[in-house]
């Protein structure tokens, strides 16, 4: 997925347009015989942080509501039943939604450059996206850390941090060139942190947090 990503965002950048993604939000099948299961809340987290640490600005969701099943072809757990009940997908969309209104803010004013990364990934990273620092970033540890790393149009850097796994957790140590104010935010909360050379948290799977060098 990275490097479909990292294909459309280099694209997106070049023609000066917002790139969106769709996120897989359904199961369904074809009569053909292949089939996408029913995302669950960690699959749809990751896509969207995946998403959003590659530069996406824009999502929507395929499908909102379960389509009218055929023959040939088959829907299943969109957010929406045909009945108009709540799936459990809803939560997942709206656990991700989270996210996305946390950080719209600072992404949304951003460019991406591309990422540092550490540890193992789901996905194999295009290699010509692989920073080893950038801007006050010198450097990031952990286990499956992958770091979207823009340039803030209203100040000087922010980084999206994503723990790079459907199940397990990851520690993540990211150390700066110099001393930083810096403000951290992810779906529940916002902490503002002063004169720190280093910064140190823990990241449950497929999660994320925004660190913005102020």
């Amino acid at each position: 997925m990275q490097k479909n990503l990292s294909f459309m965002t280099k694209l997106a950048l070049d023609m000066n347009v917002p790139l969106f993604n769709y996120i897989q939000a359904c199961g369904f099948s074809v009569y053909w015989n292949y089939s996408y299961r029913v995302p669950r809340k960690q699959d749809v987290l990751w896509n969207v942080n995946a998403s959003l640490a590659f530069g996406t600005k824009g999502f929507e969701y395929f499908c909102y509501y379960d389509p009218n099943s055929s023959s040939y072809q088959k829907f299943i757990g969109s957010p929406i039943a045909q009945d108009g009940s709540k799936t459990e997908t809803y939560y997942s969309v709206q656990a991700a939604n989270r996210y996305i209104a946390a950080v719209d803010e600072w992404l949304i004013n951003s460019k991406w450059q591309g990422i540092m990364h550490a540890g193992t990934s789901l996905c194999e990273l295009p290699t010509a996206d692989v920073l080893s620092t950038h801007g006050e970033l010198s450097a990031v540890q952990g286990g499956h850390v992958l770091v979207g790393c823009f340039d803030y149009l209203k100040g000087k850097e922010c980084y999206y941090v994503i723990n790079d796994s459907l199940t397990e957790s990851t520690s993540v140590d990211l150390s700066f060139k110099t001393e930083q104010n810096i403000k951290v935010v992810d779906d529940k909360a916002t902490t503002d942190f002063e004169n720190k050379s280093s910064l140190s948290f823990e990241l449950a799977p497929a999660t994320a947090k925004l660190v913005v060098i102020m």
